[in-house]
């Protein structure tokens, strides 16, 4: 049997001693590593998740304050020059037209009497959805075609809106004057002054964003004798209100003859605050 020297079978011991700590010792590296770069992944994805919200949530608010101010020309824009009055151009004007003021169909909102004019029978939602039947135009204001498989032109509609968010949603309400408590607006006195509200919600990407904006409302008399512009416009309204093809009993539940005061002109404006 070889014999060591003390100094070297000390050499001996202290290598085999070593070996175990070196290996410990590129684990505890290895795992410092790892976690080092799981860190940077988490914080990359951070960043990128981060990112995609901000876009989102910009997306949205852009989204929703322009559909509303969109709402919002749909029931007051008027140009008298080119014979533009919203009960020629928008349907949404005579749907309110047709039936604010009906308590049976479209009671008043009022937070204190939660029985009989609370959320859920004062607000009225709907879906926006682009129009598909839409014309797309190009940056001349022609419009676009496309050729089919047999060679033919046909024009191009609108198969998607650029940045249109996943969900939109329109929430409607309307209130009396400020400082009345009337259970039903019954004049023309008590109609003025009518307070309606437009909320606009858009969603995309978990994001959501609400915008508010409030009407006021004018009442003035058609001149049907005396101004041959105020009859069309009224002859016009009566109507469409009973337009077979635009779905009367949505439009005008309560028959527009009579109980909501066909003679009377609405003119509606932004609240002053919002000008």
């Amino acid at each position: 049997m070889k014999r060591y020297s003390k100094k070297q079978f000390n050499m001996i011991k202290s290598y085999l001693c070593n070996r175990g700590a070196t290996m410990i010792a590129a684990l505890v590296v290895m795992t410092i590593l790892i976690a080092f770069t799981f860190s940077l992944t988490l914080v990359a994805y951070t960043l990128y998740a981060s990112q995609n919200k901000n876009n989102a949530s910009m997306k949205c608010a852009e989204a929703a304050n322009t559909l509303s101010d969109a709402l919002g020309d749909e029931i007051t824009y008027i140009d008298e020059a080119n014979n533009r009055f919203p009960e020629y151009d928008s349907y949404l004007y005579r749907y309110l037209r047709y039936n604010i003021c009906q308590s049976r169909t479209w009671p008043y909102y009022d937070p204190k009497d939660t029985t009989n004019h609370g959320k859920d029978k004062a607000f009225r939602y709907f879906d926006l959805y682009h129009n598909t039947s839409k014309v797309l135009y190009d940056d001349e204001g022609n419009p676009v075609t496309v050729k089919d498989e047999s060679g033919n032109e046909t024009v191009q509609n609108i198969d998607n809106v650029e940045g249109m968010p996943g969900n939109v949603e329109v929430c409607m309400y309307w209130m009396p004057p400020e400082g009345m408590t009337v259970t039903s607006v019954n004049d023309i006195t008590s109609r003025r002054g009518i307070r309606l509200f437009i909320e606009v919600t858009c969603e995309s990407a978990s994001q959501t964003y609400t915008t508010k904006r409030e009407y006021i409302l004018d009442v003035k008399n058609y001149q049907v004798d005396t101004d041959p512009l105020d009859r069309s416009r009224h002859n016009y309204l009566l109507s469409k209100s009973t337009d077979t093809a635009i779905n009367p009993c949505l439009l005008d539940p309560e028959d527009v003859t009579d109980p909501i005061h066909h003679n009377e002109m609405w003119i509606w404006s932004k609240y002053p605050s919002e000008e």
